[in-house]
């Protein structure tokens, strides 16, 4: 018989995560998930814009993309996109993913060759978090 622990511990979760990847990986093959970390620095040494995400198989997943809001328009955000995109397909990626909001660049990322695949409306109240991804083909895509 087995019990509901509500107070599972760290070490619980890490089982449950590392068993649940066991199993998938019978499917999907072993993953090998790899981090990168772009950033742009003014001379002062001081982060002011940068993109954070990893590859996964063929994929590159676009974690996190943010300019300090006194650079932005100037192209530091496309620069970054582009790097990230150079550095996926040097990974052998395919296929570039992200997340965003409404308030966030859905624009800016559809203006770069993304397209929506699907949405969450209410993430959180009164907002719309949208999915996009992206054939990395060609190195001009």
């Amino acid at each position: 018989m087995l019990e509901l622990d509500r107070q599972a511990t760290e070490a619980d979760a890490a089982v449950i995560e590392m068993r649940l990847l066991r199993f998938a990986d019978r499917f999907t093959g072993p993953r090998a998930v790899n981090p990168y970390r772009l950033a742009f620095k003014d001379t002062a040494g001081r982060v002011q814009g940068g993109v954070v995400g990893e590859t996964l198989w063929d994929w590159l997943q676009i974690g996190s993309l943010w300019v300090d809001e006194r650079y932005r328009g100037q192209g530091y955000g496309g620069k970054l996109l582009r790097a990230a995109e150079m550095l996926g397909r040097e990974r052998g990626c395919r296929h570039a993913r992200l997340s965003t909001w409404e308030f966030e660049a859905r624009d800016f990322y559809e203006a770069h060759g993304y397209r929506v695949y699907g949405q969450c409306d209410g993430i959180p109240a009164g907002h719309t978090q949208y999915f996009l991804r992206k054939a990395l083909t060609t190195p001009e895509s």
